[in-house]
Parts: C-alpha cells; sequence; structure tokens
C-alpha cells in the first residue's frame, strides 16, 4: 500500500489523520505519523495496511 491508497481508503472510511490515528489507537500524536504516511515521507506498515483492508472489508460487507 502507497500513500495514494492510503489517502483513498481513508476518504473512503470517512477519516481524518487524526481520526485514523484514534481509531489505531495511535496516541495523542500519531496523526504525525500518520501525515508521514500520506505524504510518502516513511514507509506505511505493514500491520496499518492490513488494518486498512480490514476496515474497508467490514464496510464493505456492513454495505451488503
Amino acid at each position: 500500500m502507497g500513500p495514494t491508497e492510503l489517502r483513498a481508503a481513508m476518504k473512503a472510511l470517512g477519516h481524518t489523520q487524526h481520526t485514523f490515528a484514534a481509531t489505531l489507537l495511535m496516541g495523542k500524536w500519531g496523526w504525525q505519523s500518520v501525515g508521514k504516511w500520506v505524504r510518502g515521507e516513511v514507509p506505511i506498515p505493514g500491520p496499518v495496511a492490513v488494518a486498512v483492508d480490514l476496515m474497508l472489508d467490514a464496510q464493505k460487507n456492513r454495505g451488503a
């Protein structure tokens, strides 16, 4: 998963950097890491990519 895919996923899930970090239980300053991911400054950790995929699947299944 790259920055573009992460931004699209966050938008589809209705998340800002702050709410996304809160959902991932990243703590008070976690949004700063999210910002680095979406800007492509640091790689997106594998577990985050897995969590995003699971959130998107859950959202899709709720609508089905």
